[in-house]
């Protein structure tokens, strides 16, 4: 039982830590954001699309016990970018956007196969 409550105590204290961060400027919480993350699952690397309408420069994957495992800057210029995943083992991972005031925008849940 405890093998199995550890791992589930740590995934909601994942979830409702980001969703803590994912908030706009008026301190809500955003559903509806507009960036778009392919294939999921994924292999060996994601598309994500939108990320200019929302100003993001940083973009940030973590595991699910919140361990950043890749980070990367953007430079603004391109509307889509495309994530390397290949050293990431199978799993649940999360990919948070940061606008440059380093502001949380979004976050996606992806699995990678």
């Amino acid at each position: 039982m405890k093998k199995i409550l550890l791992p589930l105590v740590a995934l909601l204290f994942t979830f409702s830590s980001f969703a803590q961060d994912v908030k706009d400027y008026n301190g809500t919480i955003k559903s509806d954001v507009q960036i778009s993350v392919y294939p999921n699952p994924a292999d060996d690397f994601i598309i994500v699309n939108n990320i200019v309408e929302l100003g993001v420069k940083e973009i940030e994957v973590f595991d699910i016990l919140t361990s950043k495992v890749k980070i990367t800057f953007t430079s603004g210029l391109r509307n889509s970018i495309k994530l390397d995943l290949t050293r990431l083992s199978s799993g649940i991972y999360f990919v948070r956007f940061f606008n440059a005031k380093g502001v949380p925008v979004a976050i996606k849940k992806i699995k990678i196969i």
